[in-house]
């Protein structure tokens, strides 16, 4: 099994050194880069990382990371974000290319509202991802902080109370560890978090409201 996944990361990452020049083709592809990551558990034997490389430098590549084509963004971001998974605790890139990496992955949170749509369901995967391993507080080594700003931003825009329980308690892990392994709370992003509970918001919905609780929580323990 463990050669089968090396053998296709190799071929997956060889053809992405020149990507397919059809739509079709390049998602058919990132398709099964996907399917083959998510077989991958965390810390990959050596072999399998030097089988990992070519697929590694290629995805990251600007024409990937910047595509415009939505479907096509989602799925790198599908993609990055499996890598940083199962290369953790260690940075798999540079600080600039983590940058994009992070930026393309907050990029994809927006979609959230639409739970019907066909994407949904792998932006949950992502947001469930993100959560799960904490790899977000690499933003905060990065000094990401318009993005964070923007990330948290989406979350309280986003939030619907008819989102699986799993999507709220995903978006709250993320903003409350990011909260917790700040050294201070920026005055910007507390303004955000409290304009969630505004006595006039009437549009904001009780999720979002749980989330800038729980947020509020998480500051006020810090102090």
């Amino acid at each position: 099994m463990a050669q089968k996944l090396q053998q296709q990361l190799k071929e997956v990452g060889s053809k992405l050194e020149t990507p397919p020049s059809t739509k079709d083709a390049l998602i058919k592809l990132l398709k099964q880069a996907v399917a083959c990551l998510s077989e991958l558990d965390q810390s990959p034997s050596a072999s399998m990382l030097e089988s990992m490389k070519p697929f590694l430098n290629a995805i990251v590549k600007p024409e990937f990371l910047k595509h415009q084509d939505r479907d096509v963004k989602l799925l790198v971001a599908t993609c990055v974000c499996e890598i940083t998974r199962i290369t953790a605790p260690e940075a798999p890139y540079d600080d600039d290319v983590l940058k994009d990496i992070f930026q393309l992955i907050v990029g994809t949170f927006s979609g959230l509202s639409d739970t019907s749509g066909s994407s949904f369901g792998r932006r949950v995967v992502i947001l469930e991802t993100l959560a799960k391993y904490r790899s977000c507080v690499v933003m905060l080594d990065l000094e990401c902080d318009d993005l964070v700003n923007e990330m948290f931003s989406t979350f309280l825009a986003v939030a619907r109370d008819d989102h699986p329980e799993s999507v709220l308690s995903s978006m709250e892990k993320i903003m409350v560890v990011l909260l917790e392994e700040s050294e201070d709370v920026r005055e910007d992003l507390l303004s955000i978090i409290l304009s969630a509970l505004g006595r006039n918001k009437n549009d904001i919905n009780m999720a979002a409201r749980r989330l800038a609780y729980e947020c509020c929580t998480a500051v006020c323990s810090k102090t």
